[in-house]
């Protein structure tokens, strides 16, 4: 009978294979997408071993594709969901807090008061605070924020004022109000901690630089310098105000403010 006829064809016997099973080893389970496809190659593996191989490889590189498209779909989806939901950031960027301006309450606190009119951004004399788009999830869109390499907080410095001008500004109490006084600003601002990639910054790496000690507005106590310049930071010192990693000469930055743990 025809390997292309009938309803039940008699196993085919491989001229190189010892018995049925052997055949079925190199032939694997039976996938009905293949059709009649699969009767043409049975046929042809009983003259060439080479097919025998070829035919296996290729049936498990179409599994392993299955295999991962399913996978990117099922990750694409999820991501996609979180996204939709606020949870996730549709570029999943360390989907990281932000870093928030002076002043402001515990995160979960600070969502549910702020009201997102954006006083604070046009009080910042300067222009470090911005709204936030949607990449940082619909629940953080629009409310305040500081990308220090961006602009950094100057902490209303040379400004004439009493207050940080955007705590000040603040209706709602999300950002609190802070003196424009050095002992406060150290007691009460605690927006982030800088963190330095000792790989990339020039003074750990046969160089001098010492650019981000000279920016930043608590020398001697947030950051200290070493031999060759080398900068430290004082995590317990530090506000996050950002002025040395705008400095920073190196790009990428060699020093970054972090958001900390809330």
């Amino acid at each position: 009978m025809s390997v292309f006829g009938g309803l039940s064809a008699a196993p085919v016997k491989s001229l190189r294979c010892s018995n049925e099973s052997e055949t079925k080893k190199i032939l694997g389970e039976q996938d009905s997408r293949h059709g009649g496809d699969l009767r043409f190659e049975i046929f042809n593996l009983q003259f060439s071993p080479l097919l025998a191989l070829r035919f296996s490889m290729r049936k498990l590189t179409m599994d392993r594709r299955h295999f991962l498209k399913n996978a990117i779909a099922t990750g694409a989806a999820a991501v996609g969901c979180g996204a939709m939901a606020g949870l996730v950031p549709p570029a999943a960027a360390h989907a990281q807090q932000p870093i928030r301006p002076p002043g402001a309450l515990p995160e979960s606190e600070f969502l549910s008061r702020c009201i997102r009119c954006l006083r604070c951004v046009d009080a910042c004399p300067n222009h470090a605070i911005l709204s936030l788009d949607e990449s940082f999830g619909r629940q953080r869109q629009s409310t305040p924020a500081i990308k220090p390499r961006r602009q950094a907080c100057m902490l209303c410095n040379g400004v004439s004022t009493e207050w940080l001008l955007c705590t000040a500004a603040c209706p709602t109490g999300a950002l609190q109000p802070i003196r424009r006084d050095p002992g406060e600003i150290q007691k009460r601002v605690s927006m982030g901690v800088a963190e330095i990639d000792f790989d990339l910054c020039y003074s750990y790496n046969n160089w001098t630089c010492g650019t981000c000690y000279r920016a930043c507005p608590l020398p001697g106590k947030a950051m200290t310098l070493g031999l060759w310049e080398r900068p430290e930071v004082h995590p317990e010192a530090c506000i996050g105000c950002g002025l040395c990693e705008r400095s920073c000469i190196r790009y990428p930055q060699a020093i970054r403010v972090k958001p900390r743990a809330v």
